[in-house]
């Protein structure tokens, strides 16, 4: 599973920078805590997931959960080889 793009919306910037550069492994490309944004590069990121990779067939994608300092539940996913992606 590749990560292509998350954009979060955090109550506290400071606390979501500790915790996907320092506890998710995720290199902090470029931020500004004042201007309350940040950039990671997703790569080379170690990650323990809440739930582990699983196939969802009824939803044709296989997904994975994880938590933010925030408390919300992210989940990330792809389609299942063969499925049409769901346009928005």
């Amino acid at each position: 599973m590749k990560f292509v793009n998350v954009r979060l919306l955090v109550g506290d910037i400071r606390a979501a920078i500790r915790f996907w550069r320092d506890v998710m492994g995720f290199r902090m490309s470029f931020g500004d805590e004042a201007m309350g944004y940040a950039y990671f590069e997703t790569d080379s990121a170690g990650v323990e997931l809440m739930t582990g990779p699983q196939n969802r067939p009824a939803w044709q994608v296989r997904s994975a959960h994880l938590s933010d300092p925030d408390g919300y539940l992210v989940e990330i996913y792809s389609q299942l080889a063969g499925a049409e992606a769901h346009q928005a």
